[in-house]
């Protein structure tokens, strides 16, 4: 931190004192102190410095290498005198660490000479000055112009001479006063703290005001509280070297600083300070790509190391291949004999293999990938990872996908964790495997074993010595066969160990979902083995997935695997052939674990979207309509197209609610509709919704999503389209809701009924 850029000490005591305040009410306690490095205004200055060092060469007056003559030849530097004032504050100043004692006899003896030696020249001036004035005094009155004109120079350079003394007189005096007399009030001040302290040396115990505070409340912890956790640490530190020296001496000491977080590249003069200060740094947390000084740092720390976080984006102008080339390889290894926990973004991921690293008691490691250089740190573990975490990429996080189904993500698949860990202790450590991990099979395929989620069994498998894992969590494509089923289930009867944990999510084209995906019915090609030994797997899945896609038909081959619950569905999505689109041909009626109780299968069904399109009554002939028949209460219905009677009875008996999304075709150079057929367009669809209301008793709401923009005045214009046989009103977002006007249906009825009377009466 630069010296302009140092807060002054006044500022540092407010802000302490309203942070006392504030931490007044806080709790908890602990020992673990963070020694925070973080300079961006000037981290491409070498002449910077964030140290506590240079806070107090800042507070202590500057050397001036002076070489003085006579005297003061045997001096190799003097002391420059204060030019600012000093104030009482300055008494209890930081302890410098660096002068000799006796310095301080030195300096006050040349400040006596110097005084004395500018007393004797104003003496001499004062002498000279008596001897004018009497000489002037002595001089007979002129009597010529010439002696006259004469007279009248020395009246004008006497006058001069008083107004310049005067002036001078003033500037001396005042600085006598205003600083040189605080300067040494301030001196004896302290020669008496010193004296005092010294005649405390034989009592019993010497207390400091905070002593009787809680540490909770000045001391920092992880979890936020004290003066540190409001003023940071270093600041903090620094505030209370104005209380007690002995901060001073205890924020210069490594066993302090058991916690390092850096932010910032460090210049050169604070990348060679350092190493010393934070010697015995136990966690070092690095948020920031690597450059030559900040692996430097790294290394030294090395011997003391036991956690390190390893972080930092690129630079959007620069690119990764940049960064890298600016640390150089090397051929002697680095040991980190206590490093047992590495967290490793992407920017830091091939540093172990580029600078030869020896991880002998590396235990948890978390990194983005395993692929290529990466993978050393995981070969470098002699004595074997036993936790496997993989970690998002930080550029990952900042791409905004155009969905809502999912975030996006990258994965490592577990071929590549099989690559790495193969043929190292690994293999028979490894008990977790959690986070960014994909098992699953390629969407297109696979050939000749490639990309086979099968190929991790065989190396981490129990029967090959390896495992056996006791905590996995991983990505699934969207479970629509039986074939990744039979993998996962190998794989959890091969790798897992009794009572392991296990949560799978689904993973998709580069999107992650909290929750996992089904599409039934489940398929199988004609030669694949049997899904029954697989079932406790299944049975897994089918309790952890939160979403189904049915296909309205099954294709062929489809397995009979015997009656199932999804427990946590509650949306269930009806497609054509499994696809909305209608990609897919099937048109096998749907198997009996399906078809033959629904409402066991989906206990907690609380939507159905049927995604009809222009298939007509085929849709509901491969047994969907018999599902949806047999299913509980619904709460809310989607239908997008269709017809046919069995659409129409699984309406008339269980909707209530119907939601219609209404779109156009556009072309950007075409203008489908004129205002006027766009107004009656709608004109029409409000008669439609007045004869499905009166045709299905009960329907109670329509609601529309109309197509964007929606056209001005739309509910205005479906309301008087209707002759206010219809409610119309706003919905949640730009949906409009439809609703039956009862009133104006019974005024209807009753009129009619009166003219059929009327008309009997006649007759």
């Amino acid at each position: 931190m630069d010296v302009k850029d140092r807060p002054a000490r006044p500022m540092r005591k407010a802000a302490m004192a309203a942070s006392s305040a504030a931490a007044a009410g806080g709790g908890g306690g602990g020992d673990r102190k963070r020694y925070l490095f973080s300079d961006s205004s000037s981290m491409d200055s070498d002449d910077c410095s964030d140290s506590w060092e240079d806070y107090g060469h800042a507070r202590r007056p500057a050397k001036a290498a002076v070489k003085k003559e006579g005297k003061n030849k045997g001096r190799k530097d003097v002391k420059k005198a204060r030019t600012k004032p000093l104030t009482p504050d300055d008494v209890e100043m930081e302890d410098v660490g660096e002068v000799r004692h006796e310095e301080a006899l030195a300096v006050l003896a040349e400040v006596a000479e110097r005084l004395q030696a500018q007393i004797n020249m104003v003496n001499d001036a004062k002498a000279k000055a008596q001897q004018m004035l009497d000489a002037k005094a002595a001089l007979p009155a002129p009597d010529t112009f010439a002696k006259q004109k004469h007279m009248q120079e020395v009246d004008r350079h006497c006058r001069v001479l008083t107004a310049m003394v005067r002036c001078e007189a003033d500037i001396q005096i005042s600085t006598v006063d205003k600083t040189a007399k605080q300067q040494v009030e301030a001196c004896v001040k302290k020669l008496d703290v010193i004296l005092n302290t010294m005649d405390k040396l034989n009592q019993d115990e010497v207390r400091s005001g905070l002593e009787e505070l809680p540490e909770a409340l000045w001391m920092t912890t992880e979890e936020g509280f004290g003066l540190g956790a409001y003023l940071g640490y270093h600041t903090f530190m620094t505030s209370l070297s104005t209380i007690n020296t002995h901060f001073s001496h205890l924020s210069r000491q490594p066993a302090v600083h058991p916690i390092v977080d850096i932010y910032a590249k460090p210049t050169k003069r604070t990348a060679a300070k350092l190493p010393g200060r934070v010697s015995q740094c136990r966690s070092l947390h690095v948020h920031y790509p690597p450059t030559p000084r900040l692996v430097t740092l790294l290394e030294q720390l090395a011997a003391t190391i036991e956690t390190v976080e390893l972080q930092g984006t690129r630079d959007p102008q620069q690119g990764r291949g940049q960064i890298n080339a600016e640390v150089p390889s090397k051929e002697s290894p680095t040991a980190f004999p206590k490093l047992t926990k590495a967290t490793v973004g992407s920017m830091w991921e091939s540093i172990a293999r580029t600078r030869k690293y020896e991880l002998p008691v590396l235990e948890e490691l978390s990194i983005v990938s395993v692929h290529g250089l990466a993978a050393a740190w995981v070969r470098n573990a002699s004595s074997g990872i036993s936790s496997l975490h993989f970690i998002p990429n930080k550029a990952d996080e900042m791409v905004i996908v155009g969905d809502d189904d999912g975030t996006y993500a990258r994965y490592q698949h577990v071929i590549e964790v099989a690559s790495a860990i193969k043929d190292t202790p690994s293999v028979g450590t490894l008990s977790s495997l959690t986070g960014q991990v994909e098992f699953s099979y390629p969407v297109w395929g696979f050939e000749a074993g490639n990309d086979d989620p099968e190929q991790l069994i065989d190396v981490i498998g129990t029967d090959n010595g390896g495992g056996p894992l006791r905590h996995v969590e991983m990505g699934l494509n969207t479970i629509g066969g039986t074939k990744i089923i039979r993998a996962l289930h190998h794989f959890r009867t091969t790798c897992l160990s009794p009572g392991a944990t296990e949560s799978y999510h689904t993973y998709s084209w580069h999107r992650r979902r909290d929750g996992l995906s089904l599409c039934l019915p489940l398929t199988s090609e004609a030669n694949d083995p049997p899904v029954a030994p697989a079932l406790p797997t299944l049975h897994l899945c089918f309790a952890q997935a939160d979403k189904v896609e049915l296909k309205s038909h099954a294709d062929a081959d489809v397995p009979d695997i015997g009656p199932l619950a999804l427990p946590r569905v509650n949306e269930l999505d009806i497609c054509w052939g499994g696809s909305q689109w209608g990609g897919l041909q099937g048109y096998g009626v749907l198997p009996s674990y399906i078809m033959s109780d629904p409402p066991t299968m989906f206990p907690n069904l609380k939507s159905v979207s049927i995604i009809q399109c222009s298939h007509g009554a085929g849709f509901f002939e491969g047994g969907a309509g018999q599902v949806l028949g047999a299913l509980p209460s619904i709460d809310r219905w989607r239908v997008y197209g269709g017809e046919g009677e069995a659409g129409r009875q699984v309406m008339s008996s269980r909707v209530s609610r119907l939601e219609m999304h209404l779109s156009l075709e556009r072309h950007p150079r075409v203008r489908y509709l004129t205002d006027e057929a766009e107004k009656g367009l709608f004109r029409s669809f409000a008669e439609c919704v007045v004869s499905v209301f009166e045709s299905f008793p009960r329907l109670k709401c329509v609601v529309l999503s109309p197509y964007k923009p929606r056209p001005k005045g739309l509910i205005t214009l479906l309301r008087e389209s209707s002759q206010k046989r219809l409610t119309v009103s706003g919905g949640e977002g730009k949906t409009i809701e439809m609703r039956p006007n009862r009133k104006k249906a019974a005024s209807k009825d009753t009129k009619r009924g009166d003219k059929d009377e009327a008309t009997k009466a006649a007759a």
